[in-house]
């Protein structure tokens, strides 16, 4: 008997070790081994507006599903995800089999919003600070939107070197339980959102919308409507960037800014790939004409005024009524 006690003494601490080694345990199973046996992962989202506290429902939600490894390691994907939030900001997703591992990292989007950027200062994760980063050559460039900011509460810290910060302090009690980990974890993932914040650097998520291609392959949401709602989506993304009077208030001088990415980017709600750009040099031909010499000063407010005009007659398109 005391030779099956001091066995089982020297065994527990190994088996703890297991226990911690495991990267991925859900309802009690280590997922770190692809096993095809295993019940199928389930990715999930909750995401709410920071400021409101509510839900924020039709964020945009895109990954790629990977199965088994090969002999080289090597991974290919097998599916992809395309959906949004309801109302209560939840979104879920299951694989199809069990040896299925969530593609990183997923791409997320909603029209006028953005991933809170924090830091998290606060052992117990009661609360974090969000930062807008600065660079020391933007700050006599953007007065509006660092205007708005401190309009929304930030207080600008100046105190870091070239990359300063526009900060302000926010309670994590919606998303602390799960708020650092994977989607694919148990209970998922949370994450808090804001309207747009950050200086005007991109337009539209990156990446987004993407399929995958192998044969065999299960693509889930991507139906032509769907699809269709998101690219419009993502060019009223960068419509109403564009067309924001705050870029007025950048001084002429000023050939640093990403308005061009903007101004290509709105050009989606022609859907006239090909002839867009043509139709847009009708409009704005002082701007446009020169892109190859690499200026990226910000549209004059005349230019603005007359590019967001012509643009404005394309906002609405019979696909997206209702939706």
């Amino acid at each position: 008997m005391r030779h099956w006690f001091w066995l089982i003494a020297l065994l527990l601490p190994a088996l703890a070790a297991c226990n911690q080694d495991c990267k991925l345990r859900v309802n009690g199973i280590c997922y770190d081994k692809q096993r095809s046996s295993d019940p199928p992962l389930t990715a999930k989202w909750q995401i709410f507006d920071a400021d409101s506290g509510k839900p924020l429902e039709g964020v945009w939600i895109n990954f790629l599903w990977y199965g088994m490894s090969d002999s080289r390691g090597y991974r290919r994907c097998v599916g992809a995800v395309l959906g949004r939030t309801d109302a209560d900001g939840r979104f879920e997703a299951t694989a199809k089999v069990g040896s299925w591992r969530m593609g990183l990292p997923p791409k997320l989007f909603k029209r006028d919003y953005e991933l809170l950027q924090f830091r998290q200062d606060d052992p117990l994760g009661n609360q974090v600070t969000a930062r807008v980063a600065v660079q020391h050559y933007e700050r006599d460039a953007y007065p509006a939107w660092f205007k708005r900011l401190e309009q929304l509460g930030y207080v600008y810290n100046g105190t870091t070197g070239s990359t300063t910060y526009y900060e302000k302090v926010y309670s994590t009690e919606l998303i602390k339980d799960s708020m650092n980990q994977l989607a694919d974890a148990q209970g998922g993932r949370k994450e808090l959102w804001v309207t747009r914040r950050s200086l005007p650097y991109y337009a539209a998520a990156p990446g987004i919308n993407a399929k995958c291609k192998n044969g065999g392959a299960e693509n889930v949401g991507f139906d032509d409507r769907t699809v269709a709602l998101l690219s419009y989506e993502l060019a009223m993304h960068a419509y109403t960037y564009l067309c924001d009077a705050q870029w007025d208030t950048i001084p002429s001088g000023y050939a640093r800014t990403d308005s061009r990415i903007f101004v290509h980017q709105a050009l989606w709600l022609l859907d006239d790939e090909e002839h867009s750009y043509e139709r847009a040099m009708k409009i704005i031909p002082d701007y446009l004409g020169k892109a190859l010499s690499g200026e990226s000063r910000a549209l004059r407010p005349d230019e603005r005024a007359a590019i967001c005009g012509w643009l404005a007659l394309h906002k609405k398109r019979k696909i997206h009524e209702g939706s």
